[in-house]
C-alpha cells in the first residue's frame, strides 16, 4: 500500500518527529510510505528514500499528522487527495480546538490524543501518542538519582526548586534518551500540550524501563495501572516522600519500571497505533 503522511519535520531532531515514528512503524508492516511537508520555518523537503516515493494520485492512504500550532501547510492536499482514505490524527487539540474541529469534517476519520475531546470532535476516536521502540529502548548503564527533563519553562523550574529534583534541560535526540536511561526515577510535570493530553515523556520513560513517578492524571491512569506500570504524586510533599521511598527501595522500583516497560512495549508502540489506524480504515 502507498501510505502519504503529511507532517512538520523539525530541523534538529530530524527523524525523531511522531511522523516519522509512524512512518518506520507502517514501513515495518511492508508498506511505502512517503513523507509529505517541510522542515519547521524552511523550504526545506522532508526527506524520503527512493523507493518510498509515490506520485500523489497513486496514495492509497493519507495521514495527516497535525502540524503543531495549528499549522495550514499541507491544506493544499486536501482538493488533491480525494480519492483514498483521509485521516487527521492531532494532539494539541485543547491549544487550537477550533482550527481542529473544522478541519475534521474534511477528514472520513479521525483520531485525538487528547481523550478530553473525542466526545467534541465529530466521528472522533481516542489514539493517544506511543513509543517508538527502535528509539526508545533498554541499555546496561548505571542508573542514579532522581530528575525531570524537559524544557525550562518558569513553572517546570519552579518545581522542580520546590520539589528538590534536578532539572535537566537542553538535552534532544540521543542525548535525551541516554539521560532518561542514566535516571533510577524520571519525574514527569507540566504537560505542554494542554490539560489532559499524556505527552510522549510517560511512553519514552517506560520504553527505557526507566520507573515513572507521574503527577496525578486520570488519562495516564486509564492507559496504565498506577502502582504496577509506573507510581503517580499528588503534590509536591507526597512526591519528595515517594522520591525518596523508591530510590531507598531497588527492587520494588525496577519492578515496576520492569511491568511498565512490557505493558507499554506490547500495548502503546507506534506498530501498534498503526495496526489501529489499518483496522479502523479498512475494516
Amino acid at each position: 500500500m502507498n501510505i502519504l503522511i503529511s507532517y512538520r519535520g523539525i530541523p534538529l531532531s530530524r527523524g525523531w518527529e511522531t511522523g516519522s515514528c509512524l512512518r518506520r512503524a507502517f514501513k515495518r508492516f511492508g508498506h511505502r510510505v512517503q513523507p509529505y511537508g517541510n522542515y519547521y520555518n524552511t523550504c526545506e523537503a522532508i526527506e524520503c528514500d527512493d523507493n518510498d516515493k509515490f506520485e500523489l494520485h497513486e496514495t492509497d492512504l493519507w495521514i495527516w499528522m497535525e502540524c503543531n500550532d495549528a499549522d495550514p501547510q499541507y491544506t493544499e492536499l486536501l482538493p488533491i487527495l480525494k480519492h483514498c482514505p483521509r485521516v487527521l490524527w492531532d494532539f494539541d487539540t485543547s491549544m487550537h480546538f477550533g482550527f481542529t474541529k473544522q478541519l475534521s469534517n474534511e477528514f472520513d476519520f479521525n483520531f485525538v490524543a487528547n481523550k478530553k475531546f473525542v466526545d467534541k470532535i465529530d466521528r472522533a476516536q481516542y489514539l493517544p501518542y506511543a513509543v517508538d521502540e527502535t528509539l526508545f529502548y533498554p541499555a546496561k548503564r548505571k542508573r542514579e538519582g532522581a530528575a525531570i527533563i524537559g524544557t525550562p519553562f518558569q513553572e517546570r523550574v519552579d518545581f522542580a526548586q520546590m520539589a528538590g529534583v534536578q532539572l535537566k534541560s537542553n538535552v534532544y535526540n540521543i542525548a535525551y534518551v541516554d539521560a532518561v536511561r542514566s535516571l533510577k526515577i524520571h519525574v514527569h510535570y507540566l504537560a505542554s500540550g494542554g490539560e489532559g493530553l499524556i505527552v510522549c515523556r510517560p511512553f519514552e520513560t517506560m520504553g527505557c524501563k526507566t520507573f515513572l513517578l507521574a503527577e496525578k492524571c486520570e488519562s495516564l491512569g486509564e492507559l496504565f495501572v498506577d502502582g504496577n506500570h509506573f507510581v503517580s504524586y499528588a503534590d509536591v510533599k507526597d512526591l519528595r516522600e515517594k522520591v525518596d521511598y523508591y530510590l531507598s527501595h531497588d527492587e520494588e522500583r525496577e519492578k515496576i519500571a520492569r511491568e511498565g516497560y512490557e505493558f507499554c512495549v506490547m500495548n502503546h508502540s507506534y506498530i501498534a497505533r498503526a495496526n489501529t489506524i489499518l483496522t479502523t480504515v479498512f475494516k
